[in-house]
């Protein structure tokens, strides 16, 4: 699928650190959070692709296309958290490649990658997008979130960003790398997401041309 910010960078991410990271165990209260390993070879993370591979890789190709950007070692996963802002200031949360967080400059959530399923902002709701392939031809499938669902999910994008502040506050997170060194990019990445959290994750308007 095409997304309309036109970012493009290689969809593995350069691993700094030698070595594999240690497992860390979920936290208790972590709702239905499915984080997947990544395997490491040779200093670079080897993305494990989802269901529909070209969402996700339209998506990971973002990652370090954002003008300011850290990348965390975390206590909570093994994947490495991506996290910063494109020159809109547009803000976007990487953990590993799912789940993903998109938001607009005003920070409200734009679209989000979750167990294999992407979603976009209606305005009032989310659209919940399934490509379904066959032999002869790929659609797309949507299903906007009822009140009960999306109650749900933002519970479970609030519970993944306080996960992240929280390490941040505690000093649990190890940066891999920052672009560029010496912003103030981490200082600006938890006031952005203090803010998300406090309005309740609060939803952009729907996207031009994407009903």
């Amino acid at each position: 699928m095409a997304l309309e910010d036109g970012h493009s960078c290689p969809s593995r991410i350069k691993q700094t650190r030698a070595g594999n990271p240690p497992k860390a165990d979920h936290p208790p209260g972590d709702i239905s959070v499915r984080m997947r390993v990544c395997k490491f070879k040779r200093g670079f993370i080897l993305i494990v692709m989802a269901r529909h591979e070209s969402d996700r890789e339209d998506l990971m190709q973002e990652a370090t296309g954002l003008a300011r950007r850290v990348e965390w070692q975390v206590p909570f996963m093994v994947d490495p958290v991506v996290a910063g802002f494109k020159k809109n200031g547009a803000c976007s949360v990487y953990f590993g490649t799912e789940p993903v967080l998109q938001f607009d400059p005003a920070g409200r959530l734009r679209r989000a990658f979750f167990e294999g399923f992407l979603f976009r902002t209606q305005g009032t709701t989310l659209a919940r997008l399934q490509r379904n392939r066959t032999a002869s031809e790929s659609q797309l499938l949507r299903h906007d979130l009822t009140d009960c669902e999306l109650a749900t999910f933002r519970v479970q994008a609030c519970s993944w960003l306080r996960l992240l502040l929280q390490a941040i506050d505690l000093g649990q997170v190890v940066r891999v790398q920052q672009v560029p060194e010496g912003d103030d990019v981490i200082l600006d990445l938890c006031a952005a997401l203090r803010t998300a959290l406090a309005d309740g994750l609060p939803l952009a308007a729907t996207l031009p041309g994407k009903r």
